[in-house]
């Protein structure tokens, strides 16, 4: 049970569990290799565009910040427990592959 304390740390309780089960969408890549016809009129062997994104989509039901919780310093008492760290963040990446 929760309760009024005068340790320098704030007090777990069980309260305070939920479900962290989740389902991310991690790494994504789409790229188009262009056809021969187009790339013989810039001298290229070889022309791809791609895009890649990171980190895209999480469904998940915990109400926290990122189910992938992070732990205090490196007590192992303390594993699992969100301490409000920052979701992993979202990248994307475009590019372009041309070989002459």
């Amino acid at each position: 049970m929760p309760r009024a304390t005068n340790a320098p740390v704030s007090q777990v309780a069980d309260i305070y569990i939920e479900d962290g089960s989740y389902l991310r969408l991690k790494n994504l890549t789409l790229g188009y290799s262009f056809s021969k016809g187009i790339i013989s009129k810039i001298h290229a062997k070889r022309l791809r565009l791609y895009v890649t994104a990171q980190n895209i989509l999480t469904w998940t039901k915990y109400t926290g910040l990122d189910p992938e919780v992070n732990f205090f310093d490196t007590d192992n008492t303390k594993q699992g427990i969100d301490y409000g760290a920052y979701p992993t963040t979202k990248s994307f990446l475009a590019g372009l592959n041309i070989t002459f």
